[in-house]
């Protein structure tokens, strides 16, 4: 009887994004996708790699001329069969790190997940910039050493490399489903929203809405819960202050898990990201959505939710992906009618039911553990 060949793996991040105090969405979702990963082959490493940490290193990695200041692991390719990595800046230290990889190994497959594609138009900061040339430089090579893109925009080749098709998924054990907050159809609507906080947020939109709703004498009031950081929190703020929103919009902070869930325990909706439209992406897979689903909170969106093309939902509000401002009038009448329809309790237990089916990591994972099994035994 002809043995079986043991399939070794590991998966390759940079140190920040096990951070749980700086990331704690991407760490959470790491942490899930090495526990699926750990099923499929007979060993699994979790890797990491070093970014520039001082200013003046961050300025000279930033910089086109730079070949790159990331400090990677020594990795010798023949001790694995299979590198599954979040995508790096990619720039000549990152390209000749894979290189020696295929080089040890020609047989090594090499996986790179890339979160967020079209991914451009997020780069184009003065900050950002630099990094983005030399991105565009480097991403030409990409095709000599990685077999496939794990990819969550539908995108059937990215850079000339075939794609493996994934949604962002959810580490369940890890996010209990919220209490009922216990809502009237008089009492004061509270609105849940977790991000870091940046311009396709389009938390601006949700805010302009709302002031709208006010002038108009809107007949409930609405209370806005923004826990998280970011560089748009500062514009938040002011225009919150600007719009005399003073009374309408909380502003928490970065939050940890136990502050969040008595947050959502308040909250009877939440918000997604409104202005994804701004860099580009019109198709969403973002781990906010999958955490709202998680708790069991219906949510408001724009654009399109991958999974919802397939498995359509009706507990969740879409809103245009444009520059206008929010109709709250109509997400007050939504909220309402869903609420009438099922008890909190219940429609709490239906949206984590759909969860579990269609957002765990183990169905978003599928496709990537179909290709290690095909192709690394």
């Amino acid at each position: 009887m002809k043995s079986r060949t043991p399939i070794r793996g590991m998966v390759l991040c940079s140190r920040r994004c096990l951070d749980y105090a700086a990331c704690p969405g991407i760490a959470r979702k790491i942490n899930s996708q090495v526990n699926v990963l750990s099923k499929v082959g007979d060993s699994l490493d979790l890797n990491t790699y070093d970014t520039p940490y001082s200013i003046v290193l961050k300025i000279l990695h930033r910089l086109p001329g730079c070949r790159g200041l990331e400090v990677w692991p020594k990795i010798c390719g023949n001790s694995i069969d299979y590198i599954y990595i979040r995508k790096p800046a990619l720039t000549a230290s990152c390209i000749q790190f894979l290189s020696k990889l295929k080089g040890d190994n020609p047989a090594l497959k090499i996986l790179m997940e890339i979160p967020t594609y079209p991914y451009d138009s997020e780069m184009k900061t003065l900050r950002t910039w630099p990094l983005l040339v030399k991105d565009g430089y480097h991403r030409r090579y990409l095709k000599n050493y990685v077999d496939r893109i794990v990819d969550l925009s539908g995108h059937d080749k990215i850079f000339g490399i075939p794609t493996i098709q994934i949604i962002n998924g959810i580490d369940l054990r890890s996010i209990s489903p919220r209490t009922p907050s216990g809502i009237s159809s008089v009492g004061t609507l509270n609105l849940a929203c977790a991000a870091t906080f940046a311009g396709w947020h389009g938390i601006d939109r949700l805010l302009a809405g709302l002031a709208k709703y006010k002038q108009s004498r809107g007949g409930r009031k609405i209370r806005l819960h923004l826990m998280g950081a970011g560089s748009e929190l500062r514009r938040l703020k002011g225009m919150a202050e600007g719009l005399a929103l003073d009374d309408s919009v909380a502003f928490y902070g970065q939050c940890d898990r136990a502050q969040m869930d008595e947050v959502y325990d308040r909250c009877s909706m939440a918000i997604a990201s409104l202005g994804l439209h701004r860099i580009g992406i019109d198709r969403a897979s973002t781990l906010k959505t999958r955490e709202y689903l998680a708790k069991g909170i219906p949510f408001v969106y724009s654009g399109e939710i991958d999974v919802f093309k397939s498995y359509p939902v009706d507990f969740c509000l879409q809103v245009p992906a444009d520059e206008s401002p929010v109709d709250v009038g109509k997400l007050v009448e939504f909220h309402d009618e869903l609420y009438r329809r099922e008890t909190e309790r219940g429609l709490i237990s239906r949206i984590r039911h759909y969860a579990e089916e269609h957002v765990s990591m183990d169905a978003a994972m599928a496709n990537v553990v179909e290709y290690i099994k095909e192709n690394c035994r």
